[in-house]
This record gives structure tokens, C-alpha cells and sequence, in this order.
């Protein structure tokens, strides 16, 4: 049983096979066809619930400063990223690793006995797996010996380093232990063993974490060995600024869940205390999400059987209206298309 930090993953949108969907609107990017108006109409961003129940009636005080907030921010465009197989073999040897490119659909791949290494092709998305000595408790009979979390950063910075994972726009935002606790032992009071610990680096703009799966985690072992590295993120670059929403507008969205809220059930006395821009990554390709957009993060408490919870919802900031145009690529024409 592991302690881990909890984040939220979005989840891609499954689409319908022979379908494409596009965005209407023009823009500098091929994957938008005119429409006559000034700026590409951004595809609505899919933000997860908070996996709790949620109080059926959102209501809130507001105590926090919403003046300072900007009226237009700047839309991140995802870059695709075209890894070669002689690249990923590159990569699988500065880890030590010896063997074949495996190709899949969307991935290329190396695995070399306990080694796993596999780089999607068009995100960047990176896997790295070591698993001579993961979820082990004992090494020649003796226990693991994990370094301290100061130990752990120096480790897990290093070796993304190394490898040139690391861009400066990253942040190391903290370190959990991965514990094995044995099923006869109370989780509560029992801290079981230590197998490793992560390393959380999240992406930052403008000073803010980017919200959603802009992040990279880094498991470090006996010694410091790397056990495992998850680089979730894509590459962004400039794309242009839009008109924000006005708070007022997001805040009752906030209110009538058109965002993500985790006040529950039961809550009383809810205040709303802070407000921030910041911007949200989502985990599907790029082709259903290709922009990193501004969001309104907001925070603040409520009392639930007498004692203060803390409280996070997410809006999205943009609001220009979006639609989405179905094509049916050729050859799946259905039959009724056809007539």
C-alpha cells in the first residue's frame, strides 16, 4: 500500500472510429479552418470531478480580492513532438540499455531485462521504469536505504539532467514516501516500510503551477537509485492572447459546478478567499486538446461538523463559444450520408 500525492488526470475522449472533429475558427494553426472571425474558438477544456460527492446546492461568501485579476491572458499552443527511433535509442542508452525500438501505434519502445523505457510519439510523454530493486523492501537481506528528501531532489534533478528531461520552467513542489504496510498493521498509527520516495516537479508560468497533468514524478530508491520517471507534460509554445471572462461571471459558475468544486455535502459557513490565473494541461493528444489554457483557481474553507475544510475549484478563464464540426473521413461515409 503506497502514500502518494493525489492529483487529478484527465481523460481523453474517446472518439468515434472514421470521425474527425475539428474546431471552428481561424487561426494560425493548420488544424483550424476559417470562420470569418478574428481568433480560433479554443476547444472546451475537460476538467475531472473532484472524486468525492459534492454538495448538491454550491452557495459562498466572498472575501476574496477579484480586482487584481488581468482582462486578457495569454493560450498556449501544444507542440508536437516527432521522436525518431534512433533518438529513443539514444535515450535508452545513456540509461544503460541495450535492444530493439518496439513501435506501436502511438509509442516508440526499448525494453532491456529489468530496464523499461517507452517515448509517445507525438506528446513526449516519457516512461521510465528500473525494476531490479522496485517495491522490494529488503536488498541481500539487508533494508533499503532511502535517501533523505533533500537526497532525493539532488538524485531525481540530477538524472533528468542527465537525460535532458528537465526544462527551466519546473519546479520541484515536493517529496512522498511509498510505503508497504502488511495487512495485519492499522495504516493509521503504523508507518510500515519505506520502498522509495517520489520527487514532484510541476511545470510553472508566471510564477503558478500549471494545473492538471504538467508535472514529472521521479521514484528514488536504495542509494539513490532511480526506480521509475513519469513525464507527463507536453511542449507549449506562444499562441495568442484572449479576453478573460469577467470574475463575477466565473464565480457563479463556480457556484452552479460548471467547473470543478469539492465543497461537500453538509458544508456550512463556505468562504471564498482567494482567486489566482493560472493554467490547466489536460491528458488526451493533441488533436483533441491542442492549446494549455488560462484558468481561475480558487481556494477558501468551510465548516463541515464543526471543524474548518479547506475547499479548491477550477473554471476555465476564456469564454468565447465553441463548436464542433463533425467530418466523416472518406470511405466511412454511413449509409444515409450517402443518399
Amino acid at each position: 500500500m503506497k502514500k502518494n500525492l493525489v492529483t487529478a488526470i484527465a481523460l481523453s475522449v474517446v472518439l468515434g472510429a472514421g470521425v474527425i472533429y475539428s474546431q471552428v475558427g481561424a487561426a494560425d494553426n493548420k488544424a483550424f479552418t476559417a470562420s470569418g472571425e478574428q481568433q480560433a474558438k479554443l476547444p472546451e477544456l475537460f476538467i475531472p470531478g473532484p472524486g468525492q460527492t459534492v454538495a448538491d446546492k454550491i452557495d459562498f461568501q466572498v472575501t476574496a480580492k477579484v480586482d487584481n485579476v488581468p482582462g486578457e491572458a495569454q493560450v498556449f499552443k501544444f507542440k508536437k513532438i516527432n521522436f525518431s527511433r534512433n533518438e529513443v535509442l539514444g535515450m535508452a542508452a545513456k540509461l544503460g540499455m541495450k535492444g530493439q525500438v518496439r513501435e506501436q501505434a502511438e509509442s516508440l519502445g526499448v525494453e532491456d531485462g529489468n530496464k523499461f523505457l517507452e517515448v509517445e510519439k507525438n506528446s513526449g510523454k516519457i516512461i521510465f521504469l528500473n525494476r531490479e530493486h522496485m517495491d522490494q523492501k529488503l536488498i541481500d537481506g539487508q533494508a533499503k536505504q532511502i535517501p533523505s528528501d533533500e537526497q532525493a531532489i539532488q538524485y531525481a534533478t540530477a538524472f533528468l539532467k542527465q537525460l535532458n528531461w528537465l526544462q527551466d520552467d519546473f519546479q520541484v513542489m515536493g517529496v512522498t514516501e511509498n510505503r508497504e504496510i502488511a495487512g495485519n498493521l492499522n495504516p493509521e498509527t503504523d508507518k510500515g516500510s519505506v520502498l522509495s520516495k517520489t520527487v514532484h516537479l510541476y511545470k510553472h508560468v508566471n510564477g503558478k503551477p500549471v494545473l492538471g497533468v504538467s508535472r514529472i514524478t521521479v521514484e528514488v530508491g536504495h542509494q539513490g537509485e532511480i526506480e521509475a520517471v513519469r513525464k507527463y507534460h507536453k511542449v507549449h509554445e506562444g499562441f495568442q492572447k484572449y479576453k478573460l471572462k469577467p470574475m463575477d461571471q466565473a464565480i457563479q459558475e463556480l457556484k452552479g459546478k460548471k467547473g470543478m468544486i469539492t465543497i461537500e455535502e453538509g458544508a456550512t459557513d463556505a468562504i471564498l478567499e482567494q482567486v489566482e490565473l493560472t493554467y490547466w494541461e489536460e491528458a488526451g493528444p493533441i488533436e483533441e486538446q491542442p492549446f494549455m489554457q488560462p484558468v481561475y483557481f480558487f481556494k477558501g474553507k468551510y465548516k463541515m461538523n464543526g471543524k474548518d475544510t479547506e475547499f479548491t475549484g477550477v473554471v476555465p478563464a476564456v469564454d468565447n463559444g465553441f463548436v464542433l464540426h463533425k467530418e466523416v473521413l472518406p470511405g466511412n461515409e454511413s449509409a444515409s450520408s450517402k443518399k
